[in-house]
């Protein structure tokens, strides 16, 4: 069964934790408990908030490089995106 996605945030560049802070590193802060989530077709791995059903993506700079990593997360069946915003 797919996992329920409330939330996905899109995030162009930074780390996930340590080096130097990005957007991505502030939500993998303020947001905890982020599990990671392997995402081999993407520039990083995801991460992921079960109890608020968020998801977090680095799409990277540049429309091929984001156009990219949205479509693997959208035909990526382990998520139900059906519902996000």
């Amino acid at each position: 069964m797919p996992i329920p996605i409330k939330v996905v945030v899109v995030t162009m560049f930074g780390q996930d934790t340590g080096g130097r802070p990005g957007e991505f590193h502030t939500w993998v802060e303020q947001l905890p408990p982020l599990e990671k989530l392997p995402f081999p077709q993407g520039y990083r791995d995801l991460r992921y908030n079960q109890e608020k059903g968020v998801l977090g993506i680095v799409s990277r700079v540049g429309s091929a490089r984001a156009v990219a990593s949205i479509m693997a997360l959208g035909t990526d069946s382990r998520f139900d995106l059906g519902k996000a915003y």
